[in-house]
C-alpha cells in the first residue's frame, strides 16, 4: 500500500463528485481513467463504476493503478469501495465525505497488460532541494561510498610487489620544489649582504671612531672638530641601523615562511601513505564499515522510500490554499473586519474516515483507517492521522501509525512502525558478500520511529532476531575469508541490529550497529591483522626510501641557511650596537675633555690677570 496510490484515489474520487451529478457513469468512468492516468504518468482502470444521485452515493468494483516506475506491476489495487457525499457542503463547492469504504487492497501485483500510458505529461517545473531531497542523495552517497568488499581479492594475499611498481610518490616532485623556491630566497639574501657589504662598513666605522684619541688633541679647536666628525659618525651609525632592521624584519619573515612551508613535507608524505594504501586496497577492518556494507542498503533503501512519501505529502499539503478568509491590513486609524468561524465554513475537500481492508503479497491481512484527510487542517483543527493492524497466519504481526500535522506554521510528520513474530525462514539477511547465507529457521521483530519536524529529521530502527539456523552450504570458493565468515554464522543464534539518523539542511548522520560487525571484525582481525600490518610497513618503508633523502636534504637547507642567516643577522645587530655605544663614549670623552680644556683656558687667564695686578701695585 502507497500514498501515491490513495492520493489517486482521493482525487478521482473528487473528480467523481463534481462530474457524477452530469454524466453518465461509463462515460464518467472513461474521463476519471484517463484523468487519474494522466495524474499519475501510467494507466489506471476502474471497474463497474457506478454514481447514483440518491443519496449522492459513489462506488466502484475495483481499481487499478500502475507503478510508472514498472509499467507491468500495480501500485494499488482494490476491490469494491463506496462513500456517500454530504449534500450541503456541495453547495459551496465542497467536498465533504463522511466515511469511505474499501476493501482488497493490495500493493505490487502483476498485471496482464502493460499499463504504460502514453499520454505526454506537461513538463514539470524543477523543484528546489529541500530537506527531503538532500537526506535521500546524503544517504545514497554514505552507502555507494562504502569500501567494497571483494570476497575473492580479499582472500589473496596483499601484492606489495606490483604495488611498488607503479607507485608515483608525489611528495618528490613537491619537496624538490619547494627546495627550490627556497634556494632562491637564500641566494638572494647571501647576494644582498655580499652586495651592501655591512661588514665592511661597520668595521671601517669602528676603525674611525677608535682613530680618535682625545688625550693626544691639545686645543679646543681640534677637539670640537673631532666632536662635529663623531657627531657625523653618529648620523651615518644611525642611517645604517634603519638598513639592520630593515634587513633583519625581511629576514626574520623569509625564515618564517620556510618554517612554515617546511612542515607541509610530512604531509605531502602522509598523503602518498594514504594513496598506496589505496592502492593496495588494504580492507578497513572496522565494525562500523562492515555494519554499513552489509546492512547500509537495504536500511537506506526502505528510509528513502519513506522520506520520499512524507515528502511528497508535505508537497500536496503546502500547495493546497486555505479556506480562511485573508486577514486586511487597514490604513491606519481606519477599521478592519473581522471574519468569525462558524460551523457552515468547510475545507475544500474533506474525507473524515477511511476504513481499509486488504492483504499483501506475503500473506499478511491487514484492516486500518485513516481520518481527516482534509485539504487544510487548520480549518478542522486536527491533524491527519492514520493506523494500520495486520496479522498473518503463522502469528507475523504488524502495527504502523502515524501522523501528518500541519496545524502550525512548522510542519510535522511521524511515523512508527511495528512488526514481531516475523518467520526468518529462508531468508537472507542481507545481499552482501558478507552474509551470504540463508536461513533455515528463526523469528524476527521491529520497532522503528520516523520523526520530522520541520527541516530536522530523526529516527531509529531496532530489528531483533533469535533461534537462528543458517544454512551452512558448501560455498563455490574457498579461501581463508570464506571459513571465516562460515565461522561466524556458525556460531551465531541471534541478531541484532540499531540504526540511527539525524539530518538537517546541512548535514545528514546514519550509524549502524549488529552484533555481526564485531563478530565478523574480530574474526577478520585474527586472520589478516598481521598480514594487513606487514604489508603496511612494507609500502611504508618504502615510500620513506624514496622520500627520505629529499626530505632530508631541505631540512639540512632549510636548518643551515635559517641558522646562518639569523646569525648574521644578530652579527650586524651586535656590531651595529657595539659601535653605537663606542660613538656615544667617543663623545662622552670629547665633550669631558672640552671642559677640561675650557677650565684650564679659565684658570690660565685668572693667573694672568692677577700677574698684571701685581706689577701694577
Amino acid at each position: 500500500m502507497r500514498w501515491k496510490g490513495i492520493i489517486t484515489l482521493l482525487v478521482l474520487a473528487g473528480i467523481v463528485i463534481i462530474c457524477g451529478l452530469i454524466f453518465t457513469d461509463s462515460w464518467l468512468e472513461k474521463k476519471l481513467e484517463t484523468a487519474g492516468s494522466n495524474i499519475i504518468g501510467a494507466r489506471v482502470e476502474i471497474n463497474k463504476f457506478d454514481i447514483s444521485l440518491l443519496g449522492l452515493h459513489v462506488k466502484w468494483d475495483s481499481l487499478q493503478v500502475t507503478d510508472p516506475q514498472d509499467t507491468w506491476k500495480n501500485v494499488l489495487t482494490t476491490g469494491k469501495c463506496e462513500f456517500n457525499m454530504a449534500f450541503l457542503p456541495l453547495l459551496r463547492k465542497k467536498v465533504v465525505i463522511e466515511n469511505v469504504m474499501t476493501s482488497n487492497i493490495t500493493s505490487g501485483t502483476a498485471r496482464t497488460t502493460d499499463g504504460k500510458w502514453e499520454k505526454m505529461k506537461k513538463a514539470k517545473k524543477e523543484s528546489k532541494p529541500n530537506v527531503f531531497s538532500k537526506t535521500i542523495a546524503r544517504l545514497e552517497n554514505e552507502i555507494s561510498g562504502a569500501p567494497a568488499w571483494n570476497l575473492e581479492q580479499f582472500g589473496k594475499k596483499v601484492n606489495v610487489d606490483s604495488i611498488i611498481a607503479i607507485l608515483n610518490i608525489q611528495s618528490v616532485g613537491k619537496i624538490d620544489s619547494l627546495k627550490n623556491d627556497l634556494e632562491k630566497k637564500y641566494s638572494y639574501w647571501d647576494n644582498t649582504f655580499s652586495e651592501i657589504k655591512l661588514d665592511e662598513y661597520l668595521t671601517r666605522i669602528e676603525n674611525q671612531i677608535k682613530s680618535i684619541d682625545p688625550a693626544k688633541i691639545g686645543s679646543i679647536e681640534e677637539l670640537q672638530s673631532s666632536l662635529t666628525t663623531v657627531n657625523q659618525v653618529r648620523t651615518d651609525i644611525d642611517s645604517l641601523k634603519k638598513v639592520v632592521l630593515t634587513t633583519k624584519t625581511n629576514v626574520t619573515n623569509d625564515l618564517s615562511f620556510a618554517s612554515e612551508n617546511i612542515k607541509q613535507v610530512d604531509n605531502w608524505i602522509e598523503d602518498d601513505y594514504k594513496n598506496v594504501l589505496g592502492m593496495a586496497k588494504l580492507p578497513d577492518l572496522s565494525a562500523g564499515n562492515i555494519g554499513k556494507f552489509i546492512f547500509g542498503p537495504s536500511v537506506v533503501n526502505r528510509l528513502n522510500k519513506v522520506l520520499t512519501i512524507t515528502g511528497q505529502v508535505r508537497g500536496y499539503a503546502s500547495r493546497l490554499k486555505s479556506d480562511k478568509p485573508k486577514k486586511e491590513k487597514p490604513p491606519r486609524l481606519k477599521g478592519q473586519t473581522i471574519h468569525f468561524s462558524s460551523k457552515g465554513i468547510y475545507p475544500d475537500f474533506w474525507i473524515k474516515n477511511i476504513l481499509l481492508s486488504g492483504q499483501t503479497l506475503k500473506g499478511v491481512r491487514f484492516s486500518g483507517s485513516v481520518t481527516d484527510l482534509v485539504s487544510d487542517q487548520k480549518v478542522i483543527g486536527h491533524p491527519t492521522r492514520f493506523e494500520v493492524l495486520g496479522s498473518r497466519a503463522d502469528d507475523a504481526s504488524i502495527n504502523l501509525l502515524g501522523e501528518f500535522n500541519y496545524l502550525q506554521d512548522i510542519p510535522n510528520e511521524a511515523i512508527k512502525l511495528t512488526m514481531g513474530g516475523i518467520p526468518m525462514n529462508d531468508v537472507k539477511l542481507a545481499e552482501s558478500p558478507l552474509a551470504p547465507y540463508k536461513l533455515k529457521k528463526g523469528t524476527g521483530g521491529l520497532e522503528s520511529m520516523l520523526t520530522i519536524k520541520g527541516e530536522e529529521i530523526k529516527g531509529n530502527l531496532t530489528f531483533v532476531a533469535d533461534n537462528l539456523s543458517f544454512d551452512m552450504q558448501e560455498p563455490e570458493k574457498d579461501n581463508r575469508v570464506v571459513r571465516a565468515i562460515q565461522s561466524v554464522y556458525a556460531g551465531t543464534n541471534m541478531l541484532n541490529l540499531e540504526a540511527k539518523w539525524a539530518s538537517n539542511e546541512n548535514k545528514t548522520d546514519l550509524s549502524l550497529n549488529s552484533n555481526l560487525d564485531d563478530l565478523l571484525s574480530a574474526r577478520f582481525r585474527s586472520i589478516l591483522s598481521t598480514e594487513v600490518a606487514d604489508a603496511k610497513t612494507k609500502l611504508q618503508n618504502e615510500v620513506d626510501q624514496r622520500v627520505n633523502k629529499h626530505k632530508a636534504e631541505i631540512l639540512q637547507l632549510v636548518n643551515d641557511k635559517n641558522k646562518m642567516l639569523a646569525e648574521k643577522v644578530k652579527e650586524y645587530e651586535d656590531k651595529l650596537n657595539q659601535n653605537i655605544e663606542l660613538i656615544e663614549n667617543k663623545k662622552k670623552e670629547i665633550e669631558n675633555k672640552i671642559e677640561q680644556e675650557k677650565e684650564k683656558q679659565k684658570n690660565k687667564l685668572k693667573d694672568q690677570a692677577k700677574e698684571k695686578l701685581k706689577d701694577v701695585f
